[in-house]
């Protein structure tokens, strides 16, 4: 799901290329969905990502999303090939990674609207890594895990556990 932007703010960016080739809103999706990807893969160390839908529109991200999804839009379409590549659609990918990059380094601050006259900054994962939850998160097996030729039984194991869970 793109969240950061939409088919709609590509077709305001390129209208006329957009009519030109006759590309339907749908048929676009799939390049902001590449583009999603490159940007939750980047961020995902520093932010807890995608994004909540609460949170946009958001900055600088929406900035790289259409960045990123006019480079794969029109690099795809337009100048797949070496004779008809263009250094302003390359110059959209160089762009958006770069900014990427210094979002990803934490020295672009990510601004979330929470108004039209407010806004505030998207925290970070305080440890910069993913929390993981598990439902086993506590498990502890009633049986020995080992061979069954170096098992020992303790026949009051499930006491044992109860009494240390008290």
């Amino acid at each position: 799901m793109n969240c950061a932007t939409d088919a709609g703010d590509i077709m305001k960016l390129y209208p006329m290329i957009i009519q030109t080739a006759n590309i339907q809103l749908d048929a676009l999706e799939i390049y902001g969905d590449m583009a999603d990807g490159d940007i939750n893969g980047k961020l995902s160390r520093r932010y807890a990502v995608p994004f909540a839908a609460s949170l946009y529109p958001i900055e600088p991200v929406r900035t790289v999303a259409r960045k990123k999804w006019a480079y794969n839009f029109l690099r795809s379409r337009i100048t797949q090939e070496d004779p008809s590549r263009s250094d302003w659609v390359d110059n959209l990918n160089k762009e958006a990674d770069a900014m990427l990059q210094d979002i990803a380094d934490g020295k672009v601050d990510v601004i979330a609207l929470a108004n039209t006259t407010s806004a505030y900054v998207v925290g970070q994962k305080a440890d910069n890594r993913t929390t993981f939850w598990s439902s086993t998160k506590d498990y502890k097996p009633t049986a020995d895990l080992r061979p069954a030729e170096e098992q020992r039984i303790d026949p009051d194991r499930l006491d044992d556990m109860a009494d240390a869970d008290d």
